[in-house]
């Protein structure tokens, strides 16, 4: 499983079938590409690049640019998966299902 950046914009809460209530945190997915793919101990690391900013420096900025990628994001984090990604693939809300938990 990947991850993506997302901002927490508030909190609500829903009911189950039993009507016992249950908080949910409501977020934003940003802006999320994959930025770099690489193997590390026969396991493929992905490095997921997000949230966006009004300023970056230009060796990040070229680096997004080769990718044809416009938008000023900066923060990465790298995680492991065995899922089939590209660079410069975009990450939207689709990787979530209904009832994963996030972290």
């Amino acid at each position: 499983m990947i991850g993506a950046f997302a901002q927490k914009i508030g909190m609500s809460q829903i009911f189950d079938e039993k009507g016992r209530r249950i908080p949910v945190t409501l977020v934003k997915i940003g802006k999320n590409y994959i930025t770099d793919i690489f193997a590390v101990n026969s396991k493929k690391k992905i490095t997921v690049t997000g949230f966006e900013v009004k300023k970056i420096h230009k060796s990040q900025k070229k680096v997004l640019e080769s990718m044809q990628i416009e938008d000023n994001i900066k923060k990465s984090q790298s995680l492991y998966s065995d899922s089939e990604y590209t660079k410069g693939q975009k990450i939207t809300s689709e990787i979530f299902a209904q009832g994963d938990m996030l972290i």
